[in-house]
């Protein structure tokens, strides 16, 4: 079973922005990631991401996050750079920006070219 197994359900993906929507609070990341407080681990950020947009991520360039992820809290991805580096914006709902992702990879079946 993969870590992410229903952390979240694709809204939407339009090449351009990927929407998510997390998981309530029993989930086991978030059960793990803290007990008391349970918020999004930045890796599963970038798991998320690989598996969507079916990357191989070959390096994580940048991983900054500047506002915890919460259960049941829809995510927009937006996609800045869609070249062999991408580059990926978090923000909320409110468009409050929660991070920026850039990483490498390589992928001959990417849904964005």
């Amino acid at each position: 079973m993969n870590i992410t197994s229903k952390l979240y359900n694709l809204i939407s993906n339009d090449n351009e922005t990927i929407i998510l929507q997390l998981t309530d609070a029993s989930h086991p990341i978030f059960k793990a990631h803290f007990p008391s407080n349970p918020i999004l681990p930045g890796f599963c950020h970038i798991e998320m991401l690989s598996e969507v947009l079916s990357d191989n991520i070959t390096n994580i360039v940048l991983l900054k996050l500047r506002k915890k992820t919460l259960p049941n809290e829809k995510i927009f991805y937006k996609i800045i750079n869609k070249d062999a580096r991408r580059k990926v914006k978090i923000v909320d709902e409110e468009n409050t920006l929660i991070g920026n992702i850039t990483y490498e990879y390589n992928n001959n079946n990417s849904h964005i070219q």
